[in-house]
């Protein structure tokens, strides 16, 4: 087995150390993260488990601040290679999609519902589905809507909301692939509310 050495930190270390981080930060590491999802899914990869402890970073010196110099995505032991749709309970509870806990089957799009969660997290520093235990919780992601209008999320611009609302679209034909999430106007430069 060869493994790489990843001097950095988990996106969940990095978000726990300050809370949550501001839209323009969110913007930067998740554009970086969606570039990494996208390369596997061009090519048939299903991740299946992403989550911020899944997600590393690696940081460079510039000036007196710490800048992101790479993302790397780990923990491919659920990852399956298809250009099928596939089943089967897979992933961590809160990042898993409403069609897999349905038991209905899924293709990438899953991967992007758990990128909704992931910059959901960024940018409030909590999920945005929770539960008294795991039914509870499935429950909820399944059927209760995705409240953008939180007062964490009030300096948050009505563009980015949109595209927490279209990662976090409980029909998955709906959902953005990732592709089609690359070209959201978030990532266009000097985007204000």
């Amino acid at each position: 087995m060869v493994c790489e050495y990843i001097n950095g930190r988990e996106l969940l270390t990095a978000i726990e150390s300050v809370g949550f981080v501001k839209e323009n930060v969110a913007r930067s590491w998740f554009s970086k993260i969606l570039l990494g999802v996208h390369h596997i899914h061009e090519s048939k990869i299903i991740h299946r488990d992403l989550k911020l402890e899944n997600i590393f970073l690696k940081f460079k010196k510039q000036g007196n601040a710490e800048v992101i110099d790479e993302v790397k995505i780990v923990d491919f032991g659920f990852g399956v290679k298809s250009d099928k749709n596939v089943k089967g309970l897979m992933g961590t509870p809160n990042y898993m999609p409403p069609e897999a806990l349905k038991k209905l089957p899924y293709n990438q799009k899953f991967d992007m519902w758990s990128l909704g969660i992931i910059l959901y997290v960024m940018l409030v520093g909590d999920f945005p589905f929770k539960g008294r235990d795991l039914n509870n919780l499935y429950k909820n992601i399944k059927t209760q809507p995705v409240n953008l209008d939180t007062k964490e999320l009030a300096a948050v611009s009505d563009v980015c909301k949109d595209l927490l609302n279209k990662l976090l679209e409980k029909d998955s034909n709906l959902r953005l692939s990732s592709e089609d999430a690359l070209k959201h106007d978030w990532f266009k430069k000097d985007i204000s509310k």
